[in-house]
């Protein structure tokens, strides 16, 4: 199955069901600048990423570290890919910021499988469940 979503990941591309990061961009700087204004790092963690530009974009603005998870190995696999080719490719040095990992969030292990990685000794400033917001807004709730 893993080899058969490795495959697929090469072919996809990038996509949001609901929500771009154009909509959310007001409320992430808000939260951000709030952040700023304390004084200490920020790190982010977007929930169910898929294959969402939405990380890439939070790289951009104010962050430290965007760790970006979803529990669908062909997502994560071309999102680390696609992450490489544009470092590779000088499309910004932001894209370093980024982390992607495989991960059930509603596994009992939760994130205690990543010993010596962000997911495992740092918190987090800003969190996007990406997935449940598309999903909770395909309802026709609609930003104003």
């Amino acid at each position: 199955m893993a080899e058969l979503l490795q495959n697929s990941s090469d072919k996809c591309g990038n996509f949001d069901w609901i929500v771009d990061y154009s909509q959310l961009q007001v409320y992430i700087q808000m939260v951000l600048k709030n952040i700023k204004d304390s004084g200490v790092s920020k790190n982010a963690l977007v929930i169910g990423c898929g294959t969402s530009t939405v990380s890439e974009k939070v790289a951009m603005e104010d962050v430290d570290v965007v760790v970006s998870v979803d529990y669908d190995e062909g997502c994560i696999s071309h999102m680390k890919n696609k992450t490489m080719s544009d470092i590779t490719n000088g499309k910004g040095t932001n894209l370093k910021k980024l982390q992607w990992y495989v991960v059930d969030m509603v596994s009992s292990k939760g994130f205690s499988s990543y010993d010596n990685t962000l997911l495992a000794t740092q918190s987090f400033d800003l969190v996007l469940d990406k997935g449940t917001l598309d999903a909770v807004l395909v309802g026709g709730v609609v930003f104003n």
